[in-house]
């Protein structure tokens, strides 16, 4: 069986970034998406937005907290497909932030120490976006549109000048979102269009989020990156043999068929035999197999 799979002819829901000045109706400008429209408010800011749902259904969150973060995300995204039209995130930054606060409390308790004191190794920061990259992950997978706020800065170098305005979070939101949008008092630069709907960054007037959306969007599973290191634990890399055999693997299993032989059976009887497996077999090896097997019938039961 091919490890790859036809490419998909259909966009996948939107996955937005926007991030900015306040004041751009960011919040307001995801509120008109389609609903049901859930909200995640991490800055207890939504309630002043209730007057633009009377026409759809809206569910809300109030948190801070990265882990509540998580439980809802396992909540939405196991209801039926159509149940949630849009998730709003506001603002993704505070995520990232609490996952670094949970460390720094837990450590802190756990060395009883002063918060200031905690420190952040390698282990620690590889732990930290493991997890925030397992949240994104079930996000970009989700059967629904994704609109998360972030807030901006100016970015200063050491000297005091500026580098640019940015995305104040974790840094490979940017990368992972379809769109993403920076927002200012006199207009929006889309940074990245995956959609096609901008062909080029230039600030233009205020866009509508919903511009971006695909005709009947069909969901993209994007593996984890623990389901990814969980694989990669557990399996060598392939061998010469096994990039052969992924050529060969059909005709030989014919040949097997044509004995009323199963591969299962001739890789248990090679095992058997304490021989190498089919698959980690020269091609030329295998040859001989099957000669032996068409010359022996019954080799198996001997």
């Amino acid at each position: 069986m091919s490890m790859f799979k036809k490419f998909p002819k259909k966009r996948g829901y939107l996955k937005l970034l926007v991030y900015g000045d306040p004041g751009t109706e960011k919040t307001r400008r995801a509120l008109r998406m389609p609903g049901p429209v859930y909200v995640i408010d991490m800055e207890n800011g939504s309630t002043d937005y209730g007057d633009l749902l009377q026409d759809k259904d809206g569910y809300l969150l109030s948190t801070k907290s990265h882990i509540e973060v998580l439980q809802a995300l396992h909540e939405i995204t196991r209801l039926p497909e159509g149940q949630v039209g849009t998730l709003i995130i506001d603002p993704i930054t505070q995520v990232w932030q609490s996952l670094q606060q949970g460390h720094i409390a837990k450590m802190a308790r756990k060395k009883r120490c002063s918060p200031e004191d905690v420190f952040f190794d390698v282990s620690t920061w590889g732990k930290l976006k493991r997890s925030y990259g397992d949240m994104m992950a079930t996000l970009l997978s989700a059967p629904f549109h994704v609109i998360m706020t972030a807030r901006g800065k100016e970015r200063i170098d050491e000297k005091g000048r500026s580098m640019g305005y940015v995305y104040e979070g974790e840094k490979s939101t940017a990368f992972l979102a379809n769109v993403v949008v920076e927002s200012h008092r006199d207009g929006d630069i889309v940074v990245k269009d995956r959609t096609g709907t901008y062909t080029k960054a230039e600030r233009v007037p205020r866009v509508e989020f919903t511009a971006f959306l695909a005709t009947n969007p069909k969901a993209q599973k994007m593996q984890s990156e623990s389901e990814a290191a969980e694989i990669d634990s557990t399996q060598d890399e392939p061998s010469k043999h096994h990039v052969s055999f992924a050529k060969d693997r059909k005709r030989f299993c014919a040949q097997l068929s044509e004995m009323g032989l199963s591969y299962g059976e001739v890789a248990e009887w090679c095992t058997s035999l304490k021989r190498p497996r089919p698959s980690s077999m020269p091609q030329t090896q295998r040859d001989k197999l099957i000669t032996h097997l068409q010359q022996n019938q019954g080799a198996l039961t001997n």
